[in-house]
């Protein structure tokens, strides 16, 4: 299996797939290392697909359904080259392992599994889920903040975020200077916590000027016997999608969630849902609705029919899609000025910040290769294949 990015990779543009990392290639690597931990034990050796990818401003994060974290690029606080194992990819899992166990020394950490991850433009976000309820699980985070976005007191030593019992999964979600984490409870609650910047009130009320800035996870909702949430976050807005009531709710931007209240329709009929920077998009029976800032082509295929989607992510500023009809097709649209978007072959002083108002093809399969997923990033776009 095998990884192509397009967009910016070293902090040089691109408007051509590279190849970033090989699955195939790196197993053998970190099965000889021999240190399995922060891992799923029982799934190591055949977990090696990809759970996520998430990009920061200028650091990606891949987890691995096995619980092995990679990473590439500016990792503060959690990068250490005596890992690497692929041309910038470094293998994170002992690095995170030594911090907690020096904070948590009575842990057995044999316990644990890295379970999910986000990251903000300059700070990771990594959870640790406890095989036994009766041991905290956690969610740690590393690298700098501007806006309070790290969680945490940016000198302290102690990366722990939040931490809590009888936890059955956690989800991060993170955008710019703003994450929230959707905390499943055995019990069958669910808690939404929020921190960083809050500055349209996308998290919470603002009632004074402190509360623009929240500097540490704060509970934002509650639900009572009720997982059917999902979250999706933008720069300044924040949507929870709840499947049990087939309910939306829209805060922050009022653009934006004043738009939405102005359409009906249930989520039912809603295939995706996904949000880049400055807008959200829901996909409805081949039919995108977009809401948000559309100046650079983010909206430009709102309510224009589409073949059904087999993948459709959202980037920073672009969208990413592949139909059940054209399944070895990539395309994309928006803003493509880091080549995120593919080749651009239009008029370069009309069109200054290379926007694309169409599909435009940016990867084709070859021979026996087959697209397993598409994720987006900033001002970048991953494709995975097999």
């Amino acid at each position: 299996m095998e990884m192509v990015n397009l967009g910016i990779p070293d902090l040089e543009d691109r408007d051509h797939c590279i190849q970033t990392l090989s699955l195939h290639d790196i197993t053998n690597k970190i099965n000889n290392l021999n240190i399995p931990v922060l891992t799923d034990i029982d799934n190591f050796s055949s977990g090696f697909d990809i759970r996520d990818i998430k990009c920061g401003g200028n650091h990606t994060l891949i987890l691995l359904e096995n619980g092995i974290l990679l990473g590439a690029g500016d990792l503060q606080e959690i990068r250490n080259d005596s890992y690497k194992i692929n041309d910038g990819w470094i293998l994170l899992n002992q690095e995170i392992y030594t911090k907690v166990k020096d904070k948590y020394n009575n842990i057995d950490l044999a316990n644990y599994c890295i379970s999910s991850i986000s990251t903000c433009w300059d700070c990771s976000f990594i959870t640790l889920i406890s095989k036994n309820p009766s041991l905290y699980s956690f969610v740690l985070s590393f690298g700098n903040q501007s806006k309070g976005e790290l969680g945490r007191k940016q000198e302290t030593k102690d990366y722990t975020i939040f931490k809590s019992l009888n936890i059955k999964s956690i989800q991060l979600h993170s955008c710019l200077y703003t994450s929230v984490m959707q905390v499943a409870y055995n019990s069958g609650d669910m808690e939404i916590h929020g921190w960083g910047s809050n500055n349209k009130g996308q998290l919470m009320e603002i009632k004074s000027k402190s509360d623009k800035q929240i500097d540490t996870p704060r509970l934002l909702h509650k639900f009572i016997q009720n997982q059917h949430i999902k979250c999706h976050i933008g720069k300044d807005f924040l949507v929870i999608c709840d499947y049990k009531n087939d309910s939306v709710i829209t805060t922050g931007n009022k653009k934006i969630a004043d738009s939405f209240d102005d359409v009906n329709f249930s989520l039912q009929d809603v295939d995706h849902v996904d949000t880049m920077w400055s807008s959200v998009h829901y996909n409805k029976n081949g039919i995108i609705l977009g809401f948000g800032n559309g100046q650079l082509g983010q909206l430009c295929m709102n309510n224009k029919s589409l073949p059904q989607a087999k993948f459709l992510k959202c980037g920073s500023e672009h969208m990413i899609y592949v139909s059940k009809e054209e399944p070895h097709v990539v395309k994309s649209w928006g803003w493509g000025e880091h080549g995120n978007c593919g080749v651009f072959t239009g008029d370069r002083e009309i069109n200054k910040q290379l926007v694309f108002y169409e599909p435009n093809i940016i990867y084709e399969t070859e021979n026996e290769e087959e697209i397993i997923d598409i994720y987006g990033g900033c001002a970048t776009t991953f494709i995975l294949i097999s």
